[in-house]
């Protein structure tokens, strides 16, 4: 990335504070258009001058010393986890452990033990054998805890620090019904999955940040979070952070978690689902299949037309179809622009379109508004002709186009990007 001498304030960065670390609103995904544009998806740095975002790729490094921070900020430290909550593993324990599918050979292994109050199993994190941060689990609901103050680090960090494959799951139940099912190389997050609310997924994922050797090292990483909203979140941000080059993604469907899979089919299915894993699909490459349905629904049932432009031999050649882009060619003063102009006064009349209008060549504006006027009402607004309208007609003419026509005419820069956020914006506002 290169160092532009610029402020974040003049890419519309709006940093918030004096925070060292954010997540802010994306100016490029608003100018995009892109769903969603609204989210806080551009992460920020103030000290180091740098932005990312996660959504459309916006990023680079700008040198903004009015944000910049220059106190160092201090390292934080973390505490042993404490044992005097922890007891041996409890009948109860046990029993809502195996009811969950999970051996006592498993259990042994894993060093799961209880709480002191008997209401919850605890799942040891161990690092070199020693205990650096251990997670509650209710019994008779899903309450969870961890130890205060402790390192956020996966689960079953030590064996699969060296392991060449890595399974990684949302819980720790899920991690060990791999182990189950013959799978030593399992892990999870300590946090579950982050949704789409979290102000700060880093922060919730900030074990596999302190654990990152451990995935790096890895050849092949399956990645099984849940099948639902949070889980397909958490999917999309390992991969962001592993690559997905190294990624396999398991299918649990129809079930939430590998859990539900050991419990209503057994291991064999755990163990099939691994092998039949599946590369993640790269943004913006596509195969036959991705469509094939559609093209099926096309081929039985006829493909898909646009919307009529009300004129029967333009219908022959093109019509209006929704999130496409038309280019019309042809030589300058043949009327391209004239006939578009008609086409799209036709659509409004009939099927109340609303259109957005980036057209230079017909300034100043009155000009355009006045054909589109003209247009609608059949006669000239030009006093110069013997067939002008009447001043009723041309009220009716202006109320017809403020409804349904509006000119974008930045000022200056002249660019897509620039006109787009324009036309967000009106739209936005209910243009």
């Amino acid at each position: 990335m290169q160092t532009i001498d610029i402020k974040f304030s003049e890419l519309g960065i709006q940093p918030k504070g004096n925070r060292v670390e954010q997540k802010v609103k994306c100016p490029q995904c608003a100018r995009l258009g892109k769903e969603n544009w609204k989210d806080t998806c551009l992460s920020i740095n103030l000290a180091k001058g740098l932005y990312n975002c996660h959504k459309c790729g916006f990023s680079g490094k700008v040198n903004d010393r009015e944000n910049y921070v220059t106190m160092e900020q201090p390292k934080k430290v973390y505490k042993s986890p404490s044992k005097n909550y922890l007891a041996s593993l409890k009948k109860e324990g046990r029993q809502f452990l195996n009811d969950r599918g999970i051996t006592d050979e498993v259990i042994k292994k894993n060093k799961i033990v209880s709480t002191k109050d008997n209401k919850s199993v605890a799942f040891a994190y161990l690092k070199d054998n020693n205990l650096i941060n251990y997670k509650t689990r209710g019994i008779n609901g899903k309450t969870f805890t961890q130890a205060k103050d402790a390192k956020p680090m996966i689960y079953n960090y030590d064996r699969v620090k060296e392991s060449e494959s890595i399974v990684i799951c949302e819980g720790e139940l899920d991690s060990l019904s791999w182990e189950v099912a013959g799978i030593d190389f399992h892990t999870s997050v300590n946090m579950g999955a982050p949704n789409k609310d979290d102000k700060n997924i880093d922060k919730k994922l900030e074990c596999i940040s302190n654990c990152y050797e451990v995935f790096d090292q890895a050849k092949k990483i399956y990645i099984a979070t849940d099948n639902d909203d949070n889980g397909r979140l958490l999917e999309r941000e390992l991969l962001r952070r592993f690559g997905a080059s190294k990624c396999k993604l398991v299918d649990l469907r129809p079930f939430k978690d590998a859990n539900e899979v050991l419990l209503q089919e057994g291991v064999d299915s755990l163990r099939k689902r691994l092998k039949t894993a599946h590369d993640p699909k790269l943004e913006g490459v596509f195969e036959v299949t991705d469509v094939m349905d559609s093209m099926l629904d096309g081929f039985n049932n006829g493909q898909e037309r646009g919307t009529t432009t009300y004129i029967p031999s333009v219908d022959e050649a093109w019509t209006w179809r929704k999130q496409e882009i038309t280019i019309w060619t042809g030589y300058q003063n043949e009327g391209k622009s004239l006939f578009l102009n008609q086409l799209a006064t036709i659509k409004a009349f009939h099927d109340g379109w609303k259109f957005a209008v980036f057209t230079p060549e017909n300034m100043p504006m009155r000009d355009f508004f006045n054909d589109i006027i003209e247009m609608y009402i059949g006669k000239s607004a030009d006093p110069y002709y013997s067939h002008q309208m009447t001043e009723e007609e041309y009220r009716e003419g202006i109320e017809f186009v403020k409804k349904h026509f509006f000119v974008i005419y930045p000022k200056k820069y002249f660019t897509l990007d620039n006109i787009f956020e324009r036309e967000v914006l009106s739209s936005s506002k209910g243009n």
